[in-house]
């Protein structure tokens, strides 16, 4: 693992260096050890001199100003920056705690990614339901053309195990459609400083994700030894993470 992350760190610094600088960091949201991999990968990054903004699908774009805020009040709390900026119980947030400090450490703007889970919602019921707060939402999502929706839908269709009602599967599609796409926004408005983004594996694939939304930008993978290498740049590879068949449990 150490070795492969070495090389892993070499590739990513000579994207940064010859590419805008748009890093993508996938994740599953409970492996605790492609958390720690993560994470070394991006101390080494920063041991070298790189002072991107870290974004993270944990926040949500409309508590950008409470997650600023907390940054400069809470010092090496790391629970009142979850708590400042409104950070939803869903996330195991012990595992991005590590983040939090290496971006005080460093001096790292922190920057919140995501849609939140309101307005995906009220996307996947209304194709017309366009926050207020992000109006060039609805021309974004006017691009995407029918092989790219199709493409998202089957992938929908088959991460539930084909058991989702048929009846909101194009729904949730539009949805992380648009999750997608305002990770992208708010990457490219971090651009010239460079950024990472840290979001699950589905957001960072290149076929599908935010990557689809920008010109360039390198996407790492963190999948375990029994999945595809998927449509990333380059992938790290995990030890496999059995919690059971989840499709029992839907």
């Amino acid at each position: 693992m150490r070795i492969g992350l070495i090389v892993l760190f070499v590739a990513v610094l000579t994207a940064c260096v010859t590419q805008p600088r748009i890093v993508l960091l996938g994740e599953i949201h409970d492996h605790a050890e492609g958390h720690q991999a993560r994470l070394t990968l991006l101390q080494q990054l920063l041991e070298d001199g790189w002072r991107p903004a870290l974004a993270l699908e944990q926040f949500d774009v409309e508590h950008q100003a409470l997650l600023s805020q907390a940054q400069q009040q809470c010092a090496d709390d790391m629970d009142c920056i979850v708590q400042t900026a409104k950070g939803s119980t869903f996330w195991p947030w012990p595992y991005y705690y590590p983040v939090l400090q290496l971006a005080r450490q460093y001096q790292l703007p922190l920057v919140a990614a995501n849609l939140s889970r309101t307005d995906a919602a009220a996307l996947m019921r209304d194709a017309n339901a366009i926050p207020e707060n992000l109006p060039w939402l609805a021309q974004a999502l006017s691009r995407v053309d029918e092989a790219w929706l199709q493409a998202m839908t089957d992938e929908v269709r088959l991460a539930h195990c084909n058991k989702l009602p048929e009846s909101i599967v194009p729904g949730m599609a539009r949805a992380q459609l648009a999750r997608d796409a305002v990770m992208a926004q708010v990457l490219k408005q971090h651009e010239s400083r460079g950024v990472v983004l840290l979001a699950g594996n589905g957001h960072v694939r290149r076929d599908l994700g935010v990557p689809r939304w920008l010109k360039r930008s390198y996407a790492v993978g963190f999948i375990t030894t029994d999945q595809d290498a998927g449509p990333f740049d380059q992938a790290v590879r995990l030890p496999k993470h059995d919690r059971g068949d989840p499709c029992v449990v839907l």
